[in-house]
């Protein structure tokens, strides 16, 4: 069956069109305006550090030791950049270095950090000797990671549709002319996803989706919009991951974003593509919520959180799509039970399920849309096409 909408006729904008675009316009120009902002609260900290980082006078025959940790502490993950900025930055606008801050927040290690980075700045003696040269080196690294990464985004070529950078971060961004776009797809990450690492993961994707969905239609006719509305659990969250708290409060963003969405584009053929514990998310979002699609694609998929397919609301004759990678180990953890309760409900690869099952060449749990079979399956689908 293909749900490919019919073609638009080459007519005049209307004005409801004509609002409607301008409209999306000045969302990305505010979301521009946001970046730069944020962009320059991590240079302003980066700076700080790098002042507070230089070796004080000591005092005349005092003994200086640089604390020099271990490995394990050295080579810490430090994704939370963002937000430890935004915090520490409110701190020295309420000049409250030297006091405790509560920081009112849920995600400890940001909490930690951006206290650790106030008590230094409150000391006497250079963040060097507090911390030691590679773990300033690995934080300023990754600060100015951040700021590239926000000098990327800001560009006018970017149509980024939702920014926001605080605690992990949430950000979606438009590939192709949304408005006018005949097939939309969204694509939903998975765990570990941050507004950090954003540009080398879900955006890339999309990307490559976006590019390899256009070369079988006109390129202004297909959209495809990086997805990171929820915030997904990090890659060590194995307990918010299983017991879905996270994947329910994404799908309820999901199946609201993808309204709103259906609105704008009432004529498009429109599908959602989620990988791994993105899958999860859009599972419990068509199940509990409905999602107004023509198709659904999981990638490497735990499971959706239900028993069958029939438990999914989508739109009339929709389709739900399994893409199963070789040697991918993500795609057996639903056999996994916890009691007599089975992780993220029955597995989307069972033929049971009641699913459109499409195996692909590529390997690996990561390689759905970064390798040309894996990208050219799901095209083939966002199009309308059947890929088997």
């Amino acid at each position: 069956m293909d749900n490919a909408a019919p073609p638009r006729s080459a007519g005049v904008v209307d004005d409801g069109q004509r609002a409607a675009g301008d409209e999306l316009t000045a969302r990305y120009s505010a979301n521009r305006g946001a970046i730069v902002v944020e962009r320059g609260r991590l240079e302003a900290l980066a700076d700080t550090l790098r002042t507070a980082g230089a070796p004080r006078p000591a005092t005349p025959g005092a003994h200086v030791v640089v604390d020099a940790r271990d490995d394990a502490v050295v080579g810490r993950v430090l994704h939370g950049c963002f937000h430890v900025a935004r915090l520490v930055d409110k701190a020295l606008a309420e000049d409250l270095l030297g006091e405790r801050v509560d920081l009112d927040d849920d995600s400890f290690l940001d909490a930690e950090r951006a206290q650790d980075t106030i008590d230094h700045l409150s000391s006497r003696r250079s963040v060097v000797h507090e911390w030691g040269e590679e773990e300033l080196a690995a934080l300023l690294g990754e600060l100015d990671a951040g700021i590239a990464l926000l000098t990327q985004l800001a560009g006018d070529d970017r149509q980024v549709l939702l920014f926001d950078p605080s605690g992990p971060g949430m950000i979606v961004e438009v590939f192709g002319e949304l408005l006018v776009a005949r097939h939309v797809a969204i694509v939903v990450p998975g765990m570990g996803t941050t507004v950090q690492n954003f540009e080398v993961s879900v955006a890339d994707r999309a990307r490559r989706l976006h590019r390899a969905a256009s070369a079988h239609s006109s390129a202004p006719s297909v959209a495809v919009l990086a997805w990171l509305g929820y915030r997904a659990p990090g890659g060590l969250d194995l307990f918010d991951a299983a017991a879905e708290r996270l994947a329910a409060d994404g799908a309820s963003a999901l199946s609201t974003f993808v309204a709103d969405l259906a609105g704008r584009t009432p004529s498009a053929h429109c599908s959602v593509v989620a990988h791994s514990y993105g899958s999860v998310v859009a599972g419990l979002a068509a199940h509990l919520h409905g999602l107004p699609v023509e198709d659904l694609v999981v990638l490497g998929s735990p499971g959706l959180g239900v028993a069958h397919a029939s438990d999914l609301r989508l739109k009339p004759d929709g389709r739900v799509w399994a893409v199963r990678a070789r040697h991918d180990p993500v795609t057996d953890v639903p056999s996994l039970q916890v009691g007599a309760v089975r992780l993220h409900g029955t597995s989307p690869y069972d033929v049971a399920f009641g699913c459109r099952i499409v195996a692909i060449d590529s390997e690996g749990h990561s390689s759905y849309l970064t390798g040309d079979d894996g990208v050219g399956v799901v095209a083939r689908i966002v199009i309308g096409e059947d890929p088997r």
